[in-house]
């Protein structure tokens, strides 16, 4: 019997842990909210909902640990096409950091053949190094730098190589598809 209501079980990571994946809604783009949902991030899950994304949580010995956001590719992600994907954000409880858990997830989504995708994307933050960390132990390959437009907040990659984020490039290995 599931424990979580409105989580489904999705696989198990090869470390023992279990993943469940969430069908965001209009009204709850998260399962919980583990991080602050200010009006601009619940509007850009608001915009991720129109072309898709689930949220995939991590269970450790009977607790939610972590979890990771898979979107589409395309729209304000116009590095990526269709095909592809956008890793992220993850995020892993304060009092469980340390511990790899959002390797864990997100390898384990990476490698999932139930996820469908060309080449897997990750932007994050240039000061954010447990993530940068996290992305190139994944098998991610740092490729350019990119800045945010506004008013609809677009990522673009920057020609200068001057920018606040870092784009991560992922090519899956074995694909049979």
């Amino acid at each position: 019997m599931n424990r979580y209501q409105s989580l489904t079980q999705f696989s198990e990571t090869t470390e023992g842990g279990i993943i469940y994946e969430y069908k965001p809604s209009t009204l709850k783009p998260f399962w919980r909210n583990y991080e602050p949902l200010t009006l601009q991030r619940r509007l850009r899950f608001l915009m991720e909902l129109v072309k898709g994304y689930r949220v995939y949580y991590l269970e450790k010995e009977g607790e939610i640990v972590a979890y990771s956001v898979i979107s589409k590719g395309g729209g304000r992600y116009g590095f990526a096409t269709k095909d592809d994907i956008v890793v992220g954000p993850y995020f892993v409880l304060e009092n469980k950091r340390g511990k790899h858990y959002s390797e864990e997830l997100v390898r384990a989504l990476l490698q999932s053949e139930k996820i469908i995708y060309k080449v897997a994307f990750d932007w994050i933050r240039y000061d954010n190094e447990p993530s940068i960390r996290c992305a190139e132990r994944c098998g991610f390959v740092k490729t350019d730098t990119m800045e945010m437009k506004k008013p609809f907040r677009q990522l673009k990659i920057c020609k200068d190589h001057v920018g606040d984020f870092y784009l991560f490039r992922y090519r899956r290995q074995n694909v049979n598809k």
